[in-house]
């Protein structure tokens, strides 16, 4: 709501600063007009009869109706109500798999339940990697570069910067952004989905790690919304 009022105010701004920028370039451009303080100038403007430039006139008009289609093209491009609804459940979700990332000790980050699986560190790595290519991809750019950590400390920071990553992108979609299609690790998918298949994918991996806790008698955090 923050954010949609800001976008409100300066379009506001914008069109009033448009306006008086028109009206000055057709005070200036007829002269008999600008130094008749008294008379009603507005009805002068564009009269050709009275000297009035028709040329100033239209250019006058043109701007006006350009600065009132800039201001609601400001408008339309404010975040989706839904938006900050998808935010708000992320937030929940990252809450949590960070407290599972946590939870493990720190010598059993390279632990692994079964030799083909990932490690726990490894596993944590996964999911934000992939956070960032589901949420690039919804600004339809490339992810930034990330790095490659294998201790606690660095994959939870890891972790935690990926999620606040998505924090930003997904609390300032637009309605637009949410239905047009955007590249992903799942495919080519309409935003909404690419939101609901990045959400499924962290609670598959973070069900997969709580797994790893309960085979070294750890715990995992209590569920939370």
């Amino acid at each position: 709501m923050e954010v949609q009022t800001r976008h409100f105010e300066r379009s506001k701004k914008f069109l009033f600063a448009c306006l008086v920028a028109a009206w000055s370039y057709a005070i200036k451009t007829n002269p008999r007009e600008s130094n008749r303080p008294n008379k009603a100038i507005p009805k002068r403007i564009c009269s050709i009869s009275q000297g009035g430039s028709v040329n100033s006139c239209m250019v006058s008009v043109v701007g006006v109706f350009l600065c009132f289609s800039l201001s609601g093209a400001n408008a339309v491009a404010a975040p989706s109500t839904a938006a900050g609804e998808y935010a708000k459940h992320l937030a929940a979700l990252s809450g949590l798999s960070v407290a599972v990332a946590q939870a493990m000790p720190p010598d059993q980050y390279g632990f692994r339940p079964h030799p083909e699986s990932m490690d726990f560190g490894q596993l944590m790595s996964h999911i934000a990697t992939t956070n960032y290519q589901f949420c690039a991809g919804l600004k339809d750019s490339q992810s930034p570069a990330l790095p490659s950590p294998t201790d606690k400390d660095a994959v939870v920071k890891f972790l935690s910067d990926s999620f606040a990553y998505c924090t930003d992108v997904i609390s300032n979609l637009t309605d637009a952004q949410i239905t047009a299609s955007h590249d992903s690790p799942d495919g080519h998918l309409p935003g909404r989905e690419v939101l609901l298949a990045m959400y499924v994918h962290v609670a598959h991996h973070r069900g997969q790690a709580e797994i790893y806790l309960r085979d070294k008698g750890i715990r995992p955090p209590s569920y939370r919304i």
